[in-house]
């Protein structure tokens, strides 16, 4: 009988630092996962999905803060953002999940990648993640400023969302072309306050509400309103 491992030391030995790692890794259940929260307003908020992870993976670099990449032919960083943002949005609550080569304090990693992150964007906090927490985002909160007259209009269309009527829009479907979506169905509640339009919409395999779509459901053209968005929170799935 060939007795393939007889030992872990033995095993972790032959396979080397990186085998090591992963080993011991996978037997804490832990990957030197983190989950970072920042926010990004100014002209960084019109930056896109990819551009932002581009802009993060450059950070890293530069803080020497070395990334685990996935196993097979085409290895990738494992690093992604939970609940991207739209183009144009600001936000307060963005979540970047990241897995580090090696083990390093959540104080460190702050400390080292904000030196490196650009004007308009802000490192709020670094936690470390259990590889069985996902953070699935469950609820996203919106926030935008208006003029007394757009209030107005702002106004008369809550107040037809708080009787019920139908908010349908049209979305195009690369299987379907065009599908007709309630946007009512995702809005959890909105309110307007003194200038202030807030809303709460939730997020689900069902899908959820692009911002456009309820800023011209408010009589507010996405065109005109978009950039001046801000999401303010998330919450996520406990």
């Amino acid at each position: 009988m060939i007795e393939l491992c007889p030992g872990l030391e033995r095993c972790v030995s032959a396979l080397g630092g990186r085998g090591r790692s992963s080993i011991e890794g996978n037997l804490s259940g832990l990957r030197n996962r983190l989950a970072l929260r920042y926010a990004i307003d100014g002209d960084l908020r019109f930056i896109s999905h990819q551009d932002t992870l581009r802009m993060f993976k450059r950070a890293f670099a530069r803080a020497d803060l070395a990334l685990r990449h996935s196993e097979g032919f085409n290895p990738h960083p494992r690093i992604s953002i939970v609940l991207p943002r739209p183009v144009g949005v600001a936000s307060k609550d963005e979540l970047l999940i990241v897995e580090l080569e090696s083990a390093t304090t959540t104080e460190a990693v702050q400390q080292r990648l904000a030196e490196q992150l650009p004007r308009g964007l802000q490192l709020l906090g670094v936690s470390e993640l259990h590889d069985r927490d996902r953070r699935t985002p469950v609820v996203a909160t919106y926030q935008l400023s208006v003029s007394e007259k757009e209030a107005g209009d702002a106004r008369a269309a809550i107040a037809g969302f708080e009787a019920g009527e139908a908010w349908r829009v049209e979305r195009a479907s690369t299987k379907r072309g065009t599908k007709s979506i309630d946007l009512r169905a995702f809005i959890i509640d909105m309110t307007l306050n003194d200038d202030n339009v807030v809303w709460r919409q939730s997020i689900s395999q069902d899908g959820t509400a692009r911002v456009g779509e309820v800023l011209d459901a408010l009589r507010l053209p996405q065109q005109d309103h978009l950039h001046l968005v801000t999401r303010t929170n998330v919450e996520y799935a406990s």
